[in-house]
């Protein structure tokens, strides 16, 4: 369906907040109603009131779970409802969940003195340089089978409990071990072409979601996912994202705009897939 986290914000009754990409909302929101049926529980949207704060310390070199505000400040409760470690990898750091009020951004200085403030953009490429896709722009909404999303390798999957729609088809995928595409992290660079873009200003802006990625042959061999300063995602076939060249390099493959006949492509991007370096070995089997 889509990527979510749950939190848990209460300690005297069941009470939980889901977060999920906002494109995704209506379309998450629409389902757990109809499959609500008789359950004596409430769903409400709180967009609203929660904020969702993304943390992390460069410095570290595994997951950190000593807290982010001052537990003892007697403000500190009004600050945040939940928080949580960012399991999909060990350098995400941890999400914490603050009431999305004056007060609550008032308090914000609560935090650790040592944390610094970044912006969506360099979440974003912290994101995908670690190789996490997230959101309807990466994950698109019930489009991908899970496993090519690499929420097997995220800890997104538990594979001995259920029931939830999909698990037949994720249970035989995980068990057969045929798994042909993933996404991956990408390097991204201007094509070739002797023609240098003017002075400051890009001819082509970045790959666009979407874009296709052909070998020589001009075959598809995947989409660009996101991309943005040098850096992104893009579901690939992992047969060609495996290959490398005679130096030893990954090969790099052409990533077309939506509509583009590939031989009359005069200009664009290239694309050269990252193996992640905490994927398992078995992650691609030929």
């Amino acid at each position: 369906m889509c990527d979510a986290f749950i939190y848990s914000t209460s300690t005297e009754r069941a009470s939980y907040i889901i977060e999920c990409d906002a494109l995704a909302l209506s379309v998450l929101e629409q389902h757990l109603r109809r499959y609500k049926l008789r359950s004596a529980f409430q769903l409400s949207v709180a967009s609203d009131q929660a904020t969702v704060l993304a943390m992390w310390d460069d410095a570290e070199t595994s997951l950190c779970a000593a807290p982010f505000v001052d537990s003892h400040h007697d403000s500190a409760p009004s600050v945040l409802l939940s928080s949580c470690l960012d399991t999909r990898h060990p350098h995400m750091g941890s999400r914490l969940l603050v009431r999305n009020t004056a007060e609550a951004w008032r308090d914000l200085p609560l935090l650790r003195s040592s944390v610094s403030i970044n912006t969506m953009e360099q979440y974003t490429m912290r994101r995908m340089q670690l190789g996490v896709p997230e959101g309807v722009v990466d994950l698109g909404v019930a489009e991908s089978i899970p496993l090519e999303a690499n929420l097997d390798l995220m800890g997104g999957i538990h594979f001995h409990k259920g029931c939830y729609l999909g698990q037949e088809l994720v249970a035989r995928t995980h068990f057969t071990g045929v798994i042909r595409k993933r996404i991956l992290p990408v390097r991204v660079k201007r094509a070739e072409t002797g023609h240098p873009s003017p002075d400051g200003e890009e001819s082509l802006a970045w790959p666009q979601p979407g874009s296709d990625i052909v070998d020589s042959q001009g075959k598809s061999i995947g989409k660009v996912r996101s991309a943005l300063k040098g850096v992104g995602l893009a579901m690939l076939r992992l047969e060609h994202a495996s290959k490398l060249d005679d130096q030893g390099h990954r090969l790099w493959y052409q990533a077309v705009p939506f509509g583009t006949e590939v031989p009359r492509l005069t200009n664009g991007w290239q694309v050269q897939a990252v193996w992640p370096s905490w994927w398992p070995q078995d992650t691609w089997r030929p």
